[in-house]
């Protein structure tokens, strides 16, 4: 898949915010820093942790081909503008590679974001729907979520659409949440009240059936912390992506039950 911007390994894996200027975001307590060479990074100052969970979702959703947004490490100094403002107790935060976003208040012509919207409304969790969108990446929408759900995600994660009508997960730094219960067998995706819905069934198939085939080098890749980044951990990251293949395969031996 051909992404409009930097995948999560292509980037630096360690960034400090050293001769940053900065600028407040839409959202109360997210901030944007600018680096030396004019890139712009979205920063929300929710700690390291939520940083390693942000990163590692990502690595595995990209190596899945899932549209979903990049992002690093960052170190941010004392005495940043957010840092002095909000009072943050972690210097250790993600630097998320920000998009520019499409205005929704001012859709252009023919956008088929209004027509994915209609179609949507009528036929929601329709992996159908995403497939003959004419969105770009639209069927991500339902293999981000399946992918979530197989990561412990804790609530769902956001949707943003780009100027150029590409479809990009965001908000995931609340994956590998312990305990959270999250159920592909039981998601809106494959399942509905007492029936099987064979066309989501068959998406997240697919999609427990690529992470299997996944090297072990991007599952080592999801958990490494480089050197001089010290998050405060709450619980073992290593432990939940380790969890994520008997998962699916899991979902593989129920959906075989069913596919037959």
């Amino acid at each position: 898949m051909d992404l409009d911007f930097p995948s999560s390994l292509s980037l630096n894996p360690h960034l400090s915010s050293e001769g940053w200027s900065w600028e407040r975001f839409r959202e109360p307590g997210f901030w944007v820093g600018r680096d030396g060479d004019g890139q712009r990074w979205l920063v929300k100052f929710r700690g390291g942790f939520c940083a390693v969970r942000e990163r590692a979702f990502s690595i595995l959703a990209q190596a899945l081909e899932i549209s979903c947004q990049s992002s690093t490490f960052l170190t941010v100094s004392n005495d940043c503008p957010p840092m002095q403002e909000i009072g943050s107790y972690d210097l250790c935060q993600s630097a998320i590679w920000l998009l520019d976003e499409h205005d929704h208040d001012n859709s252009c012509q023919s956008c088929p974001l209004l027509e994915l919207d209609s179609v949507w409304n009528l036929n929601p969790w329709n992996v159908s729907v995403l497939r003959k969108s004419s969105v770009t990446n639209a069927i991500d929408i339902a293999r981000g979520e399946m992918l979530g759900m197989l990561c412990e995600m804790c609530e769902p994660p956001g949707r943003l659409f780009t100027c150029n009508h590409r479809f990009v997960q965001i908000d995931n730094e609340l994956m590998f949440a312990q305990g959270a219960g999250a159920n592909l067998l039981q998601s809106d995706w494959v399942h509905e009240e007492n029936n099987i819905k064979e066309d989501g069934l068959k998406e997240a198939t697919i999609l427990c059936e690529s992470i299997l085939s996944l090297s072990e080098e991007i599952f080592d890749a999801a958990i490494r912390i480089p050197a001089g980044y010290r998050p405060q951990m709450t619980w073992c990251m290593k432990e939940q992506i380790d969890a994520i293949r008997p998962r699916a395969n899991m979902f593989l031996n129920y959906a075989r039950l069913i596919l037959g």
